[in-house]
């Protein structure tokens, strides 16, 4: 059966318009509209137009009857900067997750969902209850693996927009954040832990305003660069070559470090202006100096590894739930699809032990 929800996710996951989509099909935006909405059904050659032209398998319109395309509830990270038709690429790409980790719990035993519930508590007190029961060191190594490590389905989007940061969701009880990974790594570890923010303290909010920003960048802050530890190294003589040497410890960006000193009052206004204008005639807000390593997905990771064991491939993965590779290699941190080799998906579900 043509499932309606499946046309709507692949129009909008392609950036297209519905006048877009008729014009490329050669009928009327009015009968799109009522294909769009139940009022008509199209026939299978048209369908197959809308599958060539949307680059995807003519099986994606037909799976997956129930599927219901999910667009509430979605917290975004530089929301304001977002187009409309990225906004719903983005929310797109979401959705198709979502499907891709169907096929995922199908196959693989990931770790428990451990996310408690934070909603009335203060961002900084959530931050530092979370870091007590996950039992987190001074710094966080691998803000992805952490994630994962606790039952958050990471994704990686390696190309949307330039305004697009990252976004999360509960999709019923299972909690998604998706990443921009060209960013830097310092960038992008705070995008997680803001994500993780909303995902703990906002999760039945729908109004997203600056509050909620300001609140999951407090979380983020705490997670990352936790008070205590932050106090633990004051310099006597605050200067650039210091926080640049705390980077090492914290991972995050120069100007997040200088920052948190300033919010602390542990910098004044001066100093911590002054060490701003100083890094950007450096170049630094551009480019971070001692750039940390690119952080990805363990639980992909180990996925293509038992995949490549028993001779699978992406394409197996593709034939499966009828999504393109390049939208699965996009999504699932692209480097480990590239070695992969010829199989069939068979064999006992196995389990993803995050250490």
């Amino acid at each position: 059966m043509f499932v309606i929800e499946k046309l709507i996710l692949a129009r909008k996951l392609r950036g297209k318009s519905k006048k877009d989509l008729a014009d490329s099909l050669n009928i009327a935006q009015k009968t799109l509209s009522e294909w769009e909405t139940g009022k008509a059904i199209p026939k299978y050659e048209n369908i197959q137009q809308v599958a060539e032209f949307l680059k995807f398998p003519i099986e994606f319109f037909y799976t997956d009857e129930d599927f219901k395309m999910q667009v509430e509830n979605i917290s975004f990270r530089a929301l304001s900067r977002l187009s409309a038709s990225d906004r719903d690429k983005a929310i797109a790409n979401l959705n198709i997750a979502s499907l891709i980790n169907k096929w995922v719990d199908k196959h693989f035993n990931l770790p428990q969902i451990q996310l408690p519930n934070m909603a009335g508590y203060g961002p900084v007190e959530a931050a530092k209850i979370i870091r007590k029961e996950w039992n987190l060191e001074e710094c966080i190594n691998n803000t992805i693996h952490i994630l994962e490590q606790h039952g958050v389905r990471v994704y990686s989007l390696i190309e949307i927009c330039n305004d697009y940061d990252a976004l999360s969701k509960w999709f019923d009880e299972v909690p998604f954040i998706v990443l921009k990974p060209t960013k830097t790594s310092e960038r992008s570890r705070f995008d997680a832990m803001h994500e993780l923010g909303h995902l703990v303290l906002h999760r039945n909010k729908t109004n997203r305003d600056k509050s909620i920003e300001d609140e999951a960048n407090q979380f983020a802050s705490e997670m990352l660069m936790p008070e205590e530890s932050i106090k633990k190294h004051i310099p006597d003589i605050p200067s650039l070559a210091n926080f640049i040497q705390y980077k090492k410890l914290w991972k995050v960006s120069l100007q997040a470090i200088m920052y948190r000193y300033n919010k602390l009052g542990l910098i004044s206004d001066w100093v911590y202006r002054s060490l701003y204008l100083q890094s950007k005639k450096w170049g630094y807000d551009k480019k971070e100096p001692e750039p940390i390593e690119k952080e990805t997905s363990t639980v992909f990771k180990s996925i293509f590894k038992f995949l490549k064991e028993d001779n699978k491939t992406l394409q197996n993965i593709s034939n499966e739930i009828s999504i393109p590779e390049e939208d699965l290699n996009r999504l699932m941190f692209s480097p480990y699809s590239v070695s992969l080799i010829k199989g069939d998906i068979t064999g006992e579900k196995r389990t993803i032990e995050l250490l």
